[in-house]
């Protein structure tokens, strides 16, 4: 339930930078519930996430998680991980 609330607010806030400050909110509570999810192993995050990541013009794998969802999550993890 945490997970689809997750998204939901993404969703809802995929029109912010970013850089913004919200962004970088949900990008540290994706991080987190990540590593709570798969106990720290980074490998294992990476091989769900690619995983669950839809094919160029087929359906989601995972509800609410499409092309346009990932691509921003991408995003604003990228940025948070960076620092």
């Amino acid at each position: 339930m945490e997970w689809a609330k997750l998204i939901r607010r993404i969703k809802e806030h995929m029109h912010e930078p970013p850089s913004s400050i919200i962004s970088q909110e949900l990008a540290a509570q994706i991080i987190e519930v990540s590593m709570e999810w798969f106990q720290q192993d980074e490998q294992l995050i990476d091989k769900y996430w690619s995983l669950i990541r839809p094919e160029e013009g087929m359906e989601s794998k995972v509800y609410g998680m499409d092309a346009e969802v990932m691509n921003h999550i991408d995003r604003i993890v990228t940025i948070i991980c960076s620092f």
